[in-house]
């Protein structure tokens, strides 16, 4: 069964237009939505920083469990404690992780869409 992912297009700046489309990638087979998400530790995360690794860890697998996959997590130096690249089936499900993930209290989240080369040339064409 192929995914579907809601693709999100800048129209000249003035605002959002959605519209749904497979999730292909090369030769057919399915990819996945791209996210980074940028995250600050609550109160409540900082009190408990010792536990940061082991709860990254616990995360990792609560992403594949929905379906997705958190290609890298780094901790940071700055405005932001840690950032991750992950991979969702949808948007959706996607919200529903950072809705569980923010729910624990450690972290407060923002989350991008991202998009590589051929989604952004796909974006480009369509805008053309």
């Amino acid at each position: 069964m192929a995914f579907l992912r809601q693709r999100a297009l800048l129209t000249g700046g003035r605002g959002v237009c959605s519209a749904i489309s497979p999730a292909t990638g090369d030769e057919g087979e399915e990819t996945m939505a791209k996210y980074i998400t940028l995250y600050q530790f609550t109160d409540q995360g900082i009190r408990s920083f010792q536990g940061t690794v082991q709860r990254a860890k616990d995360a990792t697998a609560g992403v594949e469990k929905m379906g997705g996959k958190l290609s890298s997590i780094l901790w940071t130096i700055g405005p932001y404690d840690l950032v991750s690249v992950s991979e969702f089936p949808d948007d959706e499900t996607a919200t529903a992780f950072s809705l569980k993930l923010g729910a624990a209290g450690n972290v407060r989240t923002t989350t991008l869409r991202a998009f590589d080369a051929d989604e952004m040339t796909k974006i480009i064409e369509k805008a053309k």
